[in-house]
Formats: C-alpha cells, structure tokens, sequence
C-alpha cells in the first residue's frame, strides 16, 4: 500500500463493534465476541515499524439494516459460515431465532461501531 501511494495512505475499519441480532446469534451457538480491535493494533505495529507516525480519527457511528426473512437467513449464515459454522443443527438454530425476531417477514438490525481511521504521511 505504502509503494502505491505517492505522499498519504490511510486504513478506516470498524472496531468495537456491536450488532444486536449477530451478537445475539453468535452467543446462541456458543461463540465468544470476536476481537476486532486487534487489526487495528495490527495495522498500527505494521505502519510504526516502516517508520511513520500514524494518527488516528474516531467516528462513532450506527448503521441499521432491514431484511426480508429468507435474505436475513443468508446474509447471517453466510457470516456465521466464513467464521467457521458448519454444523447443521447450529444453522438451524439461527434460522430458527431469525423467525422468532421477525416482524411481518423483516428482520431489524442495528450495529453500534467506532470507525477507527488511521493515516499517516509516506515519506519517500
């Protein structure tokens, strides 16, 4: 990224994040809260040893979502498969949970999350 770049970078993600239905979901299957602050950390350590001297913007934010039934199905189950789901009866479960959560076919969510953006100035 650092080559590409001709005088600034900078790497926005979302960190302390909390969704009301996947956490919810994810405590249902027996699943600890995934860290994502330490990509943060992460990128930081990687960005300090070349050198440079990153700062960092905080954007508290909220995003909410709303989705049919058979769109939340997949969009949580395609989540919940990529961090390693694979057992039948847990899917079940989740698909499960999202019909008891839903109201008239929708499925409401709201994700609280801190928009962590670093940047710093490539000195060549």
């Amino acid at each position: 990224m650092m080559e590409a770049f001709s005088r600034y970078c900078a790497l926005c993600k979302p960190a302390r994040r909390r969704d009301e239905v996947l956490d919810k979901l994810r405590e249902l299957i027996g699943w600890k809260k995934q860290d994502a602050d330490a990509s943060v950390a992460y990128a930081f350590g990687t960005v300090w040893g070349h050198g440079y001297c990153p700062e960092f913007i905080y954007h508290d934010t909220v995003w909410k979502s709303s989705k049919s039934l058979d769109e939340a199905k997949n969009w949580y189950l395609n989540r919940l498969k990529g961090a390693g789901l694979t057992e039948d009866k847990k899917a079940e479960k989740v698909c499960d949970y999202l019909k008891e959560i839903s109201v008239n076919g929708r499925v409401e969510d709201t994700t609280y999350t801190t928009l962590v953006t670093m940047f710093w100035e490539v000195r060549r």
